[in-house]
């Protein structure tokens, strides 16, 4: 219901004129808060704008007042990472941007040229065969994809191997996993059709602050350089041997969420915020898990502007006992 009301309270403001950037990130952002409500459910939205659309590059600037309620303590902001992308030939003021992104992060940037032409940077520029036709990403901007492509990810940790062998170990598992996924169908004609010509998949490593405090960046990079290399002979191998084509992009470091919590390590590429912390998760009031965690004594508490449907959980974490963010040189 606050769905369809919002929306039709939103987009009657504009009738007669032509759908806007602002009107299409609020509709995403609407059904991105509705999807979460009631429940231990997830979003995940990237906004993808270009830099000379004011509206666009304005849409989270709480100062405005045409964007108080959706940045308001009941608004919907929050839902998509919005971003720039920026195509052959922008000519953008940075310095103007970053005074942006000190005041709420954001806009990010994602460029169309480097997702186009480059894999690895350390490979150079890639030849024409092997270019890519992406003009989207995934919400966290690590997959480049096509429209209508879907996003095909699993994830390593180095830091749960004792040698560089049991690392290549699971990197071949994890790419038989994706490769795997790619051979099935979806119910869109369109979808199979892009899957079929690209193969995409992402490998990604997980735990990489963990693995550096352990062990240093030159063996960080060896074992990533001997990873990748072993995907792309595993890829050549397989391709063959299934009579399709070999993956046009095979590798990601993803920013991570519940996988790194089951393994232990670090969030992808980052060092962590704290050592220890409060994890709060939304669970809907009537799942049976929520009275087995506040009879084991968990805090639980009704969450703020759903207090009939939803409650929140909290869960103390303890997480790898290395340096937080805050303690780490950006001269390292």
């Amino acid at each position: 219901m606050w769905l369809h009301m919002t929306l039709d309270r939103l987009l009657s403001r504009d009738i007669g004129k032509p759908i806007s950037s602002r009107n299409i990130v609020d509709i995403c952002n609407c059904v991105g808060k509705t999807v979460v409500s009631g429940g231990k459910r997830r979003t995940a939205l990237i906004a993808l704008g270009r830099p000379y659309d004011e509206d666009f590059i304005n849409i989270k600037d709480w100062n405005l007042p045409e964007n108080r309620e959706r940045t308001g303590p009941d608004g919907w902001a929050f839902t998509s990472n919005n971003s720039l992308l920026l195509d052959y030939g922008d000519e953008i003021d940075y310095d103007w941007f970053a005074e942006k992104q000190i005041t709420n992060g954001e806009p990010g940037f994602v460029s169309l040229p480097m997702m186009q032409t480059y894999g690895r940077l350390k490979d150079g520029v890639l030849p024409m065969e092997r270019r890519d036709n992406a003009i989207l990403c995934n919400p966290c901007a690590e997959i480049s994809l096509e429209s209508d492509e879907v996003c095909n990810l699993v994830t390593v940790s180095p830091s749960a191997h004792e040698s560089i062998e049991d690392f290549l170990r699971s990197i071949k598992f994890a790419f038989l996993y994706a490769k795997t996924v790619t051979l099935l169908s979806t119910h869109w004609e369109a979808t199979n059709a892009v899957q079929m010509r690209n193969r995409r998949i992402g490998c990604s490593v997980s735990g990489l602050a963990q693995f550096v405090e352990d062990y240093g960046y030159p063996t960080l990079r060896k074992w990533l350089d001997a990873g990748y290399n072993e995907i792309r002979r595993r890829d050549a191998q397989y391709s063959a041997w299934l009579g399709v084509r070999e993956s046009i992009k095979v590798t990601a470091v993803k920013p991570e969420g519940s996988a790194a919590l089951l393994s232990g390590s670090t969030p992808g590429a980052h060092y962590p915020t704290g050592r220890t912390y409060i994890r709060r998760i939304r669970f809907n009031n009537l799942d049976p898990l929520v009275d087995v965690l506040a009879s084991a004594g968990y805090n639980v508490e009704p969450a703020y502007g759903d207090e009939k449907h939803t409650v929140v959980v909290d869960f103390p974490v303890r997480g790898p006992q290395i340096r937080k963010e805050d303690e780490v040189s950006v001269y390292e």
